[in-house]
């Protein structure tokens, strides 16, 4: 996905392809959003046509982001929910994208 195709996306909002993940860190800890509701969210999409999962965005379509020293703290829950899923569900492949994107 590109950062023009990522731009697009925030405006249009969410749908049933597109979900925003807000992402919260206690100290050096992902807090929000949990790893099982990441884990729902990755279910959904592949119970489905797919989808795309914008982590460090706001419901209202903000780009909040991360630093980069939060990324790979993100990363590692995310890849154990994928792995989750993954046991659940041997059609999903998610695909983990990073995209610096100025805002």
């Amino acid at each position: 996905m590109t950062e023009a195709e990522i731009r697009q996306r925030l405006r249009m909002g969410e749908d049933s392809e597109c979900e925003f993940r807000q992402v919260e860190f206690s100290g050096n800890r992902p807090k929000r959003p949990r790893r099982d509701k990441l884990a729902d969210e990755m279910a959904a999409f592949a119970n489905s046509n797919g989808g795309y999962l914008l982590c460090g965005v706001s419901d209202e379509g903000r780009v909040q982001g991360m630093s980069m020293k939060q990324m790979p703290l993100w990363t590692s829950c995310w890849l154990r929910s994928a792995q989750i899923l993954s046991i659940l569900s041997s059609a999903s492949k998610p695909i983990i994208g990073r995209l610096m994107v100025r805002h």
